[in-house]
């Protein structure tokens, strides 16, 4: 068992921890709604999309049956100009949907980027309090250490590997990825018991300040997911 002062420091750094996280949290999810009603004004603007068919639907749908109906060679001049101009409007109408639903899907897939880098601020904040639960109960095990084997870890290495490593900012994000967990592994290096209070404090600030500086890396690279979804 540590002291009680020792304690005590890692109960005020909690407190002050979750005040600075509350900010963050509530910035997170005020832009979880945002995104959120993009998304839906998205698909509100793919039901217009869909609706915009029905006029040119209904004429060649007319127009289909009406030669269906009529074979007299009289009318074939008639027709074919029906048809010509009916294929005319066709042509047009869907370059126009193609470009407006690849602008829409581009939408819809930044929104999900953007939705996925407040997700995994989310968890790292989880992992952040986990650290220092597992700090103050002195269950150790109980935190992962490893920084290719925690989520976000496991994310930079896979996902984000694959889909963001040409971006600006990811190498950042890496290298503040990779300083959390050293510095946070300093906590568990020796026993809590032999820190001076000066030392525990020290350390306590320099993973929280590890912290803030991989939210603000997260917050960079979600700022250029943009760039992988030109506008046409």
């Amino acid at each position: 068992m540590f002291t009680s002062e020792l304690r005590d420091i890692v109960l005020d750094h909690i407190r002050s921890s979750a005040v600075t996280k509350f900010a963050h949290v509530h910035y997170t999810s005020e832009k979880s709604f945002r995104l959120r009603e993009s998304m839906l004004h998205s698909a509100s603007h793919c039901r217009e999309e869909s609706q915009s068919l029905t006029l040119v639907l209904n004429r060649q749908y007319r127009l289909v049956n009406h030669l269906a109906k009529d074979t007299q060679q009289d009318n074939y001049k008639t027709e074919h100009s029906q048809l010509l101009k009916l294929a005319r409007e066709q042509y047009q109408q869907t370059g126009f949907t193609q470009e407006n639903l690849s602008r829409v899907a581009s939408g819809l897939a930044l929104a999900a980027d953007k939705l996925l880098f407040a997700l995994l601020k989310v968890q790292h904040y989880q992992w952040r309090d986990r650290l220092y639960i597992a700090l103050l109960t002195e269950q150790h095990n109980n935190i992962v250490s490893d920084e290719r084997e925690c989520t976000l870890g496991l994310w930079i290495h896979g996902e984000g590997l694959r889909r963001f490593r040409t971006l600006p900012g990811f190498r950042e994000l890496d290298a503040c990825h990779h300083l959390v967990h050293e510095t946070s592994n300093n906590l568990f290096r020796r026993k809590l018991k032999t820190f001076t209070p000066e030392e525990l404090k020290r350390v306590l600030h320099d993973v929280e300040e590890a912290s803030q500086q991989l939210i603000t890396a997260l917050d960079r690279l979600d700022e250029c997911t943009s760039l992988l979804y030109p506008q046409p």
